[in-house]
């Protein structure tokens, strides 16, 4: 099923989901369960986003990445596990379909 985000502009998809077109949702993510990468993997539900800023807090990187609609996703990254890439550069923030809690509006 795809989801419209605010305004229309952006759209995931998550599968199995059994409710009609044209309803609103609530998508929540744990942030350590958000991936950064140059090229979403089949099955990843994806968001196409530009980074904003990294902040480095001990074993933590937290990653604050912009929607094309402006919304912030905050993606947590071990330190041993961070992705190379640095603010402002274009990146699609994924997860598995199995971490999303979807609920009806």
């Amino acid at each position: 099923m795809l989801l419209n985000l605010e305004q229309e502009q952006d759209i995931i998809r998550i599968p199995n989901l059994n409710y009609d077109f044209g309803d609103k949702f609530t998508v929540s993510v744990r942030p350590e369960r958000i991936k950064i990468k140059a090229v979403p993997e089949e099955g990843d539900v994806w968001l196409q986003c530009r980074i904003k800023e990294k902040i480095y807090s001990g074993f933590v990187i937290k990653t604050i990445a912009t929607t094309r609609n402006g919304k912030e996703i905050v993606v947590n990254e071990p330190i041993e596990q961070r992705s190379g890439f640095g603010a402002k550069e274009d990146i699609f923030v994924t997860w598995k379909p199995e971490h999303s809690i979807v609920i009806k509006a």
